[in-house]
């Protein structure tokens, strides 16, 4: 269970891009409030880190479009180490 839930009423359909040229209509969830947030400058990427319930967390990546592959291949133990020292609230 995440720490702050997403209200379900501001769930919407939405482009998911699986390639360069496909996309998915998929349940889109947003939630205006401040995120752990960070732009990554040495992977092509964004991402959030989402609290949930008994200390866990999760990262969520945005890759720039078309560098999926770019970011695959660099995740390491030391990038997720890097991106939970260099999130901003």
């Amino acid at each position: 269970t995440w720490t702050h839930s997403f209200p379900p009423e501001s769930t919407r359909e939405e482009n998911f891009y699986v390639n360069e040229t496909a996309t998915v209509k998929v349940p889109m969830m947003f939630q205006s409030r401040a995120m752990k947030y960070l732009n990554d400058s040495l992977l092509p990427c964004q991402l959030v880190q989402l609290e949930y319930m008994g200390n866990e967390t999760a990262f969520f990546v945005l890759p720039v479009k078309g560098e999926m592959d770019t970011v695959i291949a660099g995740l390491s133990r030391d990038t997720i180490q890097r991106w939970s020292k260099s999130l901003i609230p």
